[in-house]
């Protein structure tokens, strides 16, 4: 369930227009970041979701549908961070890397 580089924004745009559902115009795409132990993006009308990798984001704030970007690394970001016991410590944004991760575990333990 890796990222969809060929989703047909036009058409599920179209799709929910016809169910009468307010979308956005050719919407920037978001990047997936972990937040207490799931994956989530924010969009740019300030409402967040939970996003499931190789599916667009759809707001439930806006509407719009927003294509999502992945880190590459995901399988290792997850496996590092289910070595901390609380769920509240797994968080990593796009800025950080693996090893950011493990420095970071090696602090505070």
């Amino acid at each position: 369930m890796r990222r969809t580089e060929n989703h047909d924004r036009k058409a599920i745009a179209a799709t929910l227009i016809k169910l009468g559902i307010r979308t956005h115009s050719e919407p920037e795409p978001v990047s997936a970041y972990v937040n207490h132990d799931r994956w989530v993006a924010d969009c740019y009308c300030g409402g967040a979701e939970i996003v499931t990798e190789g599916e667009p984001m759809t707001c439930g704030s806006c509407g719009a549908i927003r294509e999502v970007i992945w880190p590459d690394a995901v399988a290792e970001l997850e496996a590092e961070l289910g070595k901390r016991d609380d769920p509240r410590t797994r968080n990593w944004y796009p800025h950080e890397t693996v090893e950011d991760l493990q420095r970071e575990l090696e602090r505070h333990q």
